[in-house]
């Protein structure tokens, strides 16, 4: 799993607080909310992704963006 790759220093993904996925006219938007810990403690992520799949039901395009590690009081 390439995003549980990303968040492997010392810790890792503790929670899936929140998600959402939504057709944005030809594209789709995914947003979620993750509580991910490492040495430092925990932290919540929130990444936000547009993409775009072939007929094949493959992603053929995307753009992602994280707002980085927040402390959180989880």
């Amino acid at each position: 799993m390439v995003i549980g790759s990303w968040f492997r220093d010392g810790g890792g993904i503790r929670a899936l607080r929140s998600a959402s996925d939504e057709l944005v006219v030809r594209r789709r938007r995914l947003v979620y909310e993750l509580v991910v810990a490492n040495a430092d403690g925990d932290f919540l992520v929130e990444q936000q992704a547009y993409y775009q799949c072939g007929e094949d039901g493959r992603i053929t395009w995307m753009r992602m963006l994280c707002a980085g590690y927040q402390a959180a009081d989880v």
